[in-house]
């Protein structure tokens, strides 16, 4: 069986109405052999045109669906992904793809490390199709600016594949499907994000023992309240860092990190970067301040 190459699957295909860079990496042996490596991502924005067909192709494929809608048939079954979803497909196997609509979507091409085990593991527990999951478009976001700026950078970019698919593996409950007292202890959160929180607190919110309620978060979020608390301190400072020009000492103050080193440390172990990295990263500047 022939395997179409890495310059094979990097012609434009038709119905494109936009595309954000097509960014190709040729991994080093040390990430062939030790990382997760990304070798083609994009973005784009399609007619109902547009449509894809592969029968091999040695590499797996996740989709973002930002919005829209793409028709899957995959493996003898026929599903669509809508804004929100996430789809994984190995690239071995027989597959076909097309827009029903004008849709909007990030994808990736990557191997290494643990993809085949995860995916296998994915296959067991329930399928490849992963829905409602619009709280993983800021990974892809991520992943979509390294790739475009730093895409030698392969420690990184194995970081957050790796996130991507362990996001996967202990995937949130939609809203609908919370209980009450998660829903109440998340609505105080938005509400106080920015203030000192303590578990009496959370509980006294939800109306059951701290106990309880942690076992709840983990059994319908895969995490515990503090660090939930923890990931919205962060996306609101993310946002904060790519929106304004607030300083990094403000930013902290803002989302309740009490001092500057606090929040380098934290942020830097939830994304890999400092606060300042991540705003020149995104903003396409490289440390010196000028452009890439």
């Amino acid at each position: 069986m022939n395997k179409t190459t890495p310059e094979e699957f990097a012609v434009k295909e038709s119905g494109i109405r936009v595309v954000d860079g097509v960014h190709v990496h040729m991994p080093t042996a040390f990430a062939r052999e030790n990382l997760f490596y990304v070798r083609m991502e994009s973005r784009y924005r399609c007619d109902p045109v547009y449509q894809v067909t592969r029968s091999s192709l040695d590499s797996f494929l996740m989709f973002y669906i930002k919005s829209g809608t793409l028709a899957f048939a995959y493996e003898g079954e026929a599903f669509d992904a809508l804004a929100g979803d996430v789809v994984l497909l190995d690239c071995n196997l027989q597959h076909h793809y097309r827009a029903v609509r004008e849709t909007d979507f990030y994808w990736f091409h990557f191997q290494g490390m643990a993809s085949r085990a995860y995916y296998s593991r994915f296959c067991e527990k329930g399928g490849i199709h992963f829905t409602g999951h619009a709280h993983m478009e800021d990974q892809f976001a991520l992943l979509h600016e390294l790739m475009k700026n730093r895409p030698d950078d392969e420690g990184q970019v194995s970081v957050l594949v790796h996130r991507m698919l362990s996001m996967l593996d202990t995937p949130e409950r939609e809203v609908s499907q919370r209980s009450e007292p998660v829903r109440a202890a998340i609505a105080f959160m938005e509400m106080h994000y920015n203030e000192k929180i303590d578990m009496e607190q959370l509980s006294a919110a939800a109306s059951v023992s701290k106990s309880h309620l942690t076992r709840l978060f983990n059994r319908e979020l895969g995490l515990t309240p503090y660090l939930y608390l923890m990931r919205m301190r962060m996306k609101e400072s993310m946002r904060l860092l790519l929106s304004t020009t607030r300083s990094v000492e403000e930013i902290a103050e803002d989302c309740a990190f009490y001092s500057a080193a606090n929040f380098i440390r934290c942020f830097r172990q939830y994304t890999g970067l400092t606060p300042g990295k991540f705003r020149q990263l995104v903003n396409g500047m490289d440390a010196s301040g000028y452009n890439i």
